[in-house]
């Protein structure tokens, strides 16, 4: 049975306008433990209480299937 989830990872095309609706209809709030990250490249990271989620901007780069 699925107790708890650590953090998931959203690709988004609006990364502004979807961590503003997540923190808006969930009450997310930014986790500034990680601006640095974000500031060199790395992904958006919001949080609400052990809840995590990070935006990521375009699309992910998934393998190809032969």
């Amino acid at each position: 049975m699925l107790d708890a989830i650590d953090h998931v990872h959203v690709y988004v095309e609006d990364l502004p306008a979807a961590a503003q609706r997540s923190q808006q209809l969930l009450g997310f709030q930014h986790d500034e433990a990680f601006a640095d990250w974000y500031a060199e490249g790395g992904p958006y990271v919001i949080r609400s209480g052990a809840a995590c989620c990070r935006f990521f901007s375009g699309l992910p780069s998934l393998p190809k299937i032969p």
